[in-house]
């Protein structure tokens, strides 16, 4: 039997996430569920119209990594009235990490890379938000090529043009710390196979 304490959010959210779908904002406000800690930095933040989903995994300011839990700010209100409240996640999560980046390409949040305290990794982690209860996936990407680790890299989803619906991902720094300067596409294909595509680019 489902823990009602966990099932009384979840379907707070999944009223979140029909209204960002359906762009119709309700009248009743999210219960706050948790007061954000802002003593946090080098995270990955996402928004969603007039939410801000901040991703699992973050660096305290003291320099420890923090809780790997998943935030939704809700600014339908305002800014003044804005409400933090956690998102019920269940299973494994993408663990602590920092420097990491998350896009959302509906319906689906995906976070890339980032630094896990010991080591900078390339894996990426899918949340879809049409599917209750919510849960993380590491996905298997098909590509026989795929970008080298990285943290403090930079994505956004595509919107335009070939690559659009892509998960565009450039830059950031390797294992030696070394800076990158290769661009790279995360695409899903209709029959649910997710792979890496390269950017072509001139050297120079």
């Amino acid at each position: 039997m489902q823990d009602p304490a966990l099932h009384r959010p979840l379907e707070r959210l999944q009223e979140v996430v029909k209204s960002i779908h359906s762009k119709w904002w309700s009248t009743e406000a999210l219960q706050e569920v948790s007061i954000f800690n802002s003593n946090v930095q080098k995270h990955g933040a996402n928004n969603l119209n007039l939410f801000v989903v901040l991703t699992t995994c973050f660096l305290n300011l003291g320099g420890s990594l923090a809780s790997d839990d998943l935030y939704l700010l809700d600014l339908r209100n305002g800014d003044a009235a804005a409400q933090w409240m956690i998102v019920p996640v269940v299973g494994r999560t993408p663990s602590r990490r920092y420097g990491h980046t998350i896009v959302f390409s509906k319906p689906y949040l995906l976070v890339f890379g980032g630094n896990t305290g010991t080591e900078p990794v390339n894996d990426v982690w899918c949340l879809n938000v049409d599917k209750a209860p919510f849960t993380w996936e590491n996905l298997r990407v098909t590509s026989a090529d795929k970008p080298a680790v990285r943290a403090y890299h930079a994505s956004a989803l595509c919107t335009t043009g070939s690559a659009s619906g892509m998960m565009v991902t450039f830059g950031g720094r390797t294992a030696d710390q070394s800076a990158l300067k290769d661009t790279w596409g995360l695409r899903r294909h209709r029959d649910g196979r997710w792979d890496w595509v390269q950017a072509p680019y001139k050297n120079g």
